[in-house]
């Protein structure tokens, strides 16, 4: 009477339902680009670099190129540019 309640499943069990728009049944041609994402070019690597070593903040360089902070710091780190402590320009005195 007190013993383990019995588990009952459902015949709807989600890895038996028939994969809906599975990436073989795209049509390509109707593929939309992921949001908020965008290759970096060269000519974007250059221009934070370019910026950067003028003096500008990575976060201004962020919202100049349209671009994440993040994303900044990552191009300037593969570009190997050496990185101001924060909060630092680079003409401080």
């Amino acid at each position: 009477m007190f013993g383990p309640t019995p588990l009952v499943l459902s015949s709807a069990n989600p890895n038996n339902l028939p994969a809906l728009g599975s990436p073989a049944r795209r049509d390509p041609s109707k593929a939309k680009p992921r949001a908020g994402r965008r290759r970096i070019t060269e000519k974007d690597r250059r221009r934070i670099v370019e910026l950067y070593e003028r003096g500008v903040s990575s976060r201004a360089v962020a919202s100049e190129v349209g671009l994440s902070k993040a994303t900044v710091l990552n191009v300037l780190k593969s570009e190997h540019v050496v990185r101001r402590p924060p909060g630092q320009s680079c003409c401080a005195n």
